[in-house]
């Protein structure tokens, strides 16, 4: 099993912790607890494995009064364990674009976008 995927391939605790992160964005171990219906202390656990694994970091927000509150969301390794698959979509909708409209409004497409990105470029690069 590749090590990288394996998180998300378990069947666990952790698994369900990273999937809540990547849909929250960001939360607290109460929250995650509450959630997924587990102890605290489980979902801490957990967490520091992740954590020691770096697919999770923290922050720290303080409050007024009382102890920080920690925060924890997915580090950057861990947002790879998630498909994205951008450039398949993109060839499809060229596919389909093709199919609907032509090969002459896909180069049209393309002639638009790139007088565009000689525009913004040009402006970006004068001085």
């Amino acid at each position: 099993m590749n090590t990288l995927t394996a998180p998300l391939r378990e069947s666990s605790t952790k698994r369900e912790i990273l999937l809540l992160l990547k849909k929250l964005g960001s939360t607290t171990i109460q929250e995650m607890s509450e959630h997924l219906g587990v102890t605290g202390m489980a979902v801490r656990k957990h967490v520091n494995a992740l954590k020691k694994d770096n697919y999770i970091q923290s922050s720290t927000i303080r409050q007024h009064i009382g102890r920080p509150t920690y925060i924890y969301s997915l580090t950057d390794l861990a947002e790879q364990l998630f498909p994205t698959q951008y450039d398949v979509l993109s060839l499809e909708l060229m596919e389909e674009i093709n199919h609907m409209f032509g090969e002459l409004f896909v180069d049209e497409l393309f002639k638009r976008r790139k007088k565009r990105l000689e525009q913004k470029y040009r402006l970006a690069m004068t001085g």
